[in-house]
Parts: C-alpha cells; structure tokens; sequence
C-alpha cells in the first residue's frame, strides 16, 4: 500500500526570497505489509526554483516506490527547464536501492548535476559518475 500527499507549507522570508517556488511533497511508502512489521520508507522532495537553477532536495530513503515519486518531480522539472538548470541535492539521503541508483544513473546522463555534503552521497555521486564515465 502507498500513500502519496503533497505539504505546501509557508516558508520563512529568507527562503521566500531565494526559493521563489517551493514544492514540498511528502511521500511514504510502505514497503511490506505492516503486519510484518517492516519499516516504510519516507522521503520527501523539496523543490526550490530561482531566476539561476531549479533545486531538488531529496530527504530519506531512495527505494520502492519513492524512485518513481523522484522519477515524476524530475520529469515535471525537466518538461519546464533544461537540465543543466537542475541542481539535485542528496545532502540528506540516508539509503538508496538498485531502482534508485539506475534513475539517478539516467538524470545524470541527461546532463542533471548533483551535490551532496554527507558521506553516504558523495560516495552515491562519485560511483554513477564513474560509471557514466565507463559506458
């Protein structure tokens, strides 16, 4: 069972003023039945659009359906923008499955650029670019 639901919240003047646009979607995803007492994975996608770049900011896991959850926001973003105009942020993803590491394999060959802060995503970028780098 999914549950998709969309948080448009009010920011603060700061992000007002730099993120003229923002999105938040919030998805969780059960991932296994809850009887089975599995965790659901939760992520959330916060899109940030300016006069220079459309930021994505992706929180969370990257897995199940939540893939497909980035895979639609990236899609409605590149339908308005062009791809070196897109930033997407993976500071804050705390796991990524093989569905997720082939679509942001797939953003990154359609020239959408990355940046991260943590560990976990630094190391994310460094294998899909070299693997792009190896095809």
């Amino acid at each position: 069972m999914a549950g998709y639901g969309h948080l448009h919240s009010v920011r603060s003047r700061y992000e007002l003023q730099f993120c003229p646009v923002i999105r938040a979607l919030r998805v969780a995803t059960h991932l296994h039945n809850a009887a089975a007492g599995k965790e659901s994975a939760v992520l959330r996608i916060t899109t940030c659009t300016n006069s220079e770049a459309t930021r994505l900011i992706v929180e969370g896991k990257l897995a199940g359906a939540c893939v497909g959850e980035l895979a639609k926001c990236w899609r409605e973003t590149a339908s308005t923008k062009s791809p070196g105009s897109i930033l997407v942020d993976l500071s804050s993803v705390t796991f990524v499955d093989a569905a997720g590491k082939q679509l942001l394999a797939g953003m990154h060959e359609q020239g959408i650029r990355f940046v991260a802060s943590g560990l976990l995503a630094k190391c994310l970028i460094e294998e899909i670019k070299s693997s792009g780098a190896q095809k």
